[in-house]
């Protein structure tokens, strides 16, 4: 019967030790299961963060758009809390007398440098070159060419009277010339003469009057052509006179022509200047954003309606300046916070599971408490953001001065197993100051 017994022993052991195995292994699992949850709760850290809500403020360096001259306003093109580029047309004044003004100095202008080019090819004694800017300014051209031809054409006149005159004067000393040496001849013929009857006058036989004739037209040949070289030498500087009057009038032809020329070129520099001023002038008509930022704010929004010279027309909160938001710290938390911290902004207008949150900083912590309407007490903490846009850059969503944001400045980080034992640290210091 005992032999019977223990025969069926190990069956029984072996019964006995399969729920006991499995009570083993689930007290291991779980045993893992919590020591591998209090490792990861001593390493898993958690941002502490200070929560305040407040509303985004326009900076100090707010744009304010304005125009030197003022008018009628034309078109408006933007309007509050749209994003705009830099150089993005905002408005546009009316530019009727501007334009006419721009339109006339430009013609005074350009035909000043059709006539400097005429001047200059006058002074050089070349044909007229005009400026590249000039060339679709055919009249002008046209114009200054006819006036250069008809100048030329009045000098190559002039200068062929003058040359007519030295031509007649050239022939009038040449016929001097030829009677001079006429009379020289007739004088040598006449001294031959009076040679050969000198010894027969002398010996008696010839008459004494004939020699006395020939000694008297002797006189007369040689006062005639003393009288011709004095007519030749007259007539020789009148030559050179008529001459002179001819480089003289080239001369001054050319003078005056450069003098044209210099008096015209400070014409044109002073003309440029206004030229200039005339162009920025009409190019201010259009107001342009000088940053790219957005519109906090639109001053004038009639159109027809009058802007005086330097009105405030636009107020721009420029990119760079990015935002800055006041927001509301219990007192109890403002020991934890300090300058250059990090924050995440989210604004009540934009949705955060869709358009994300904004990262910033602290920029700057109230020096006291103040207290709003309902008698609360707070710090207040200016924190700015890293952009004053939300979404994407090709498609932003403007934020203005005004909107409610959220933030959460990050105080420093927390491991799980702080939180954890927390409660039991400070039951623990509650209790060992009790009495």
């Amino acid at each position: 019967m005992n032999i019977l017994q223990h025969s069926h022993l190990p069956l029984r052991l072996d019964v006995d030790q399969g729920p006991r195995k499995a009570v083993i292994g689930l007290l291991l699992m779980i045993t893992s299961f919590i020591l591998f949850f209090l490792f990861w709760a001593s390493v898993a850290a958690l941002d502490i963060t200070v929560f305040g809500s407040g509303r985004v403020v326009p900076s100090a360096q707010l744009q304010v758009v304005q125009n030197l001259e003022g008018g009628i306003i034309s078109q408006i093109h933007v309007k509050q809390g749209e994003y705009v580029q830099k150089d993005q047309l905002l408005l546009e004044i009316d530019n009727t007398g501007f334009t006419a003004d721009l339109e006339e100095l430009k013609t005074n202008y350009e035909g000043a440098l059709a006539a400097a080019a005429r001047f200059n090819a006058e002074a050089e004694g070349t044909e007229p070159v005009y400026p590249p800017n000039l060339q679709h300014r055919t009249d002008l051209i046209a114009q200054e060419n006819a006036l250069f031809h008809e100048r030329k054409n009045e000098l190559r006149k002039t200068l062929d009277v003058l040359r007519r005159q030295v031509d007649q004067r050239q022939l009038a000393r040449d016929e001097i010339q030829q009677q001079i040496n006429s009379g020289r001849r007739n004088l040598a013929l006449i001294k031959e003469e009076i040679r050969l009857n000198r010894p027969l006058v002398e010996r008696g036989a010839t008459s004494k009057v004939e020699f006395i004739r020939l000694r008297r037209e002797e006189a007369s040949l040689v006062g005639e052509i003393e009288a011709l070289k004095v007519a030749y030498n007259r007539t020789d500087s009148e030559i050179s006179e008529a001459e002179s009057r001819v480089e003289q009038q080239e001369a001054t032809f050319r003078s005056e022509a450069r003098s044209g020329y210099n008096d015209i070129k400070v014409r044109i520099s002073g003309m440029a200047e206004s030229l200039k001023g005339e162009r920025d002038r009409v190019a201010r008509r259009q107001v342009k954003a000088p940053v790219s930022g957005v519109v906090n704010r639109v001053l004038i929004n009639t159109i027809g309606g009058v802007s005086r010279p330097g009105d405030d027309l636009i107020e721009i909160v420029p990119d760079e300046d990015n935002l800055q938001i006041e927001m509301r710290v219990n007192p109890a938390d403002i020991g934890f916070i300090s300058p250059e911290q990090p924050a995440t902004i989210r604004f009540t207008a934009y949705d955060s599971s869709i358009f994300g949150a904004l990262e910033g900083r602290v920029l700057q912590i109230g020096a006291d408490t103040l207290t709003d309407d309902q008698g609360e007490v707070y710090y207040q903490v200016v924190v700015k953001g890293d952009r004053s846009f939300m979404g994407e850059l090709d498609n932003p969503l403007p934020i203005i001065p005004g909107m409610v944001a959220e933030v959460h400045v990050t105080t420093g980080q927390r491991t799980l197993l702080d939180y954890i034992v927390k409660p039991i640290t400070k039951l623990r210091q509650q209790a060992l100051r009790e009495r």
